[in-house]
C-alpha cells in the first residue's frame, strides 16, 4: 500500500530536473503576465503561485487533482471539525522564559540559523490537525473568491488546519519551515499574522530561477547569500522579508584546513559507468591525479562499485561525510549545495560541464549561483591548475 501510494505521489508531485525547468525567458514573460497590483495581499501571493504551479505541471494532472479535490473536500472539513470538538489535547499552559518556535517541517536544528536558535526555545512535538469554528472564515474567503479551483482551495485547507491546531496546542510565538516552494505559504502568513504568530522560512537546499518558489511571503526568510535575495526578488517573491544568516551544517568546515590533494567527485545517481570512466580518464590525463567518486547515499547504485576495479569508489556506509569532505581539496559535481558548502569551506571547486553538457547550459540560464562564483569548468581542468 505504501509503495501505491509512493508512486501516486511521486506522479503529482515528484521534483524535476534543473533540464526539464522553464527557461528564464519564458519564466519572466509569465511572471510578468500576473496580476501585480494584488501583491501586497497574501492571500493573491498563494493564488499566484498556484497559477506557477500549474504552468509547470500537465494539464491532465492539475484537471485530476481538482476533480478529486472537489469530491474529498466536504469530508476533510467535517473530520477536522470533528477532530476539533473531540480533541483530547489541551491547550498548552506552560510559561517560559524564552519564546516558543514550532518547526513544523522537522528540520534539523543544525539548518536552522543560530539566532533563531538563541531566541527561541524550539519544539516539534506531534500535533493532530483540526479546524476550530473560527478558522471557517477562511474557508469562505477562499470560497468566495477562488471558487472553482478545488485543489488550491483543498491545500490550504489541510495547511490550515495543521497551522490552526499547532497554535492552539502550543501556543508559540513563532512557526519555523521551509516551504517557499508551497503555494499555501503566503496564505499561512496571513494565518499566522491574524493570530499573532511570526512565519519565518530557513532556506534548505539549492535555488535556481524556478517559477514554483515564486510570489511568497514571509514575515522573515533565512537565506544563505545575498545573490538569493536578488535571485528571489526577481521571482517576485515579497521583498522585504529576508535575512542572511548562515546555518551550522554549512559554517562547520569553514576553518577546516585539508592536508591532503584529494580530488572528490560527487555522483548524483543518475550517472552511467560510461560517464564516469569519461569523467576518471579526463581527471588523470589532464589533471594528473586519480579522482574519488563518492556515491549518492540514495540514489547511487552500488553494484557501480563492482563495474570496474580501476575507478576509486566511496561509499557513504563506510566514510561519513564529515571525514570525507574534510580531507577532499578539489570538490567536483554537476550541481549540488555540495559545492556551495565547499565554496564557504574554501575549497576549490569543480563544475562538470563535460559529462551534461545541456544541464551546464541550462544552469547558466536558470541564474545557478554557483557559475557566479569562484570555479573552473571541468572541461577547462589542466594539469598548471594544480595548487
Amino acid at each position: 500500500m505504501n509503495k501505491f501510494l509512493q508512486k501516486i505521489n511521486n506522479y503529482f508531485f515528484h521534483d524535476k530536473s534543473p533540464k526539464d525547468l522553464l527557461n528564464y525567458e519564458d519564466s519572466v514573460l509569465f511572471l510578468e503576465s500576473l496580476r501585480k497590483k494584488n501583491n501586497n495581499n497574501y492571500i493573491y501571493r498563494s493564488f499566484n503561485q498556484y497559477l506557477a504551479y500549474k504552468k509547470i505541471h500537465d494539464n491532465k494532472k492539475i484537471l485530476i487533482l481538482n476533480i478529486v479535490s472537489f469530491f474529498v473536500m466536504p469530508f476533510v472539513v467535517v473530520l477536522y471539525l470533528l477532530k476539533n470538538i473531540f480533541d483530547a489535547n489541551p491547550e498548552n499552559k506552560t510559561t517560559h522564559a524564552k519564546k516558543i518556535a514550532y518547526s513544523i517541517t522537522n528540520l534539523k536544528l543544525n539548518v536552522i540559523p543560530e539566532s533563531l536558535k538563541k531566541e527561541y526555545i524550539i519544539i516539534n512535538n506531534s500535533i493532530n490537525s483540526s479546524l476550530k469554528i473560527k478558522d471557517f472564515s477562511y474557508l469562505f474567503l477562499l470560497f468566495r473568491k477562488f471558487s472553482f479551483n478545488f485543489f488550491f482551495i483543498l491545500r490550504n485547507i489541510i495547511h490550515l488546519a495543521n497551522y490552526s491546531s499547532i497554535i492552539k496546542q502550543t501556543k508559540c510565538n513563532a512557526i519555523i519551515t521551509n516551504s517557499e516552494y508551497s503555494f499555501s505559504s503566503s496564505f499561512l502568513t496571513k494565518y499566522c499574522e491574524d493570530n499573532n504568530v511570526l512565519h519565518i522560512n530557513v532556506m534548505h537546499g539549492e535555488k535556481l530561477f524556478y517559477i514554483r518558489d515564486s510570489f511568497f511571503a514571509f514575515h522573515k526568510f533565512y537565506v544563505w547569500d545575498n545573490y538569493y535575495i536578488d535571485l528571489f526578488k526577481s521571482l517576485k517573491a515579497k521583498p522585504d522579508q529576508f535575512v542572511v544568516e548562515l546555518p551550522d551544517v554549512l559554517t562547520k568546515f569553514s576553518h577546516n584546513l585539508c592536508s591532503g590533494g584529494r580530488f572528490l567527485y560527487y555522483l548524483q545517481g543518475m550517472e552511467t559507468i560510461k560517464e564516469i570512466n569519461i569523467i576518471h580518464e579526463h581527471v588523470v590525463n589532464n589533471f594528473g591525479v586519480k579522482p574519488v567518486f563518492r556515491l549518492h547515499p540514495r540514489y547511487s547504485k552500488k553494484e557501480l562499485i563492482n563495474k570496474n576495479s580501476n575507478i576509486i569508489f566511496e561509499n557513504p556506509i563506510d566514510v561519513d561525510f564529515d571525514t570525507s569532505f574534510s580531507s577532499t581539496k578539489y570538490v567536483c559535481t554537476k550541481y549540488s549545495t555540495l559545492l556551495f558548502q565547499a565554496y564557504l569551506a574554501n575549497k576549490i571547486i569543480i563544475i562538470d560541464d563535460l559529462s551534461d553538457p545541456e544541464l551546464y547550459k541550462k544552469l547558466e540560464n536558470l541564474k545557478y549561483i554557483m557559475l557566479n562564483k569562484n570555479y573552473i569548468r571541468l572541461s577547462d581542468l589542466n594539469i598548471k591548475m594544480q595548487l
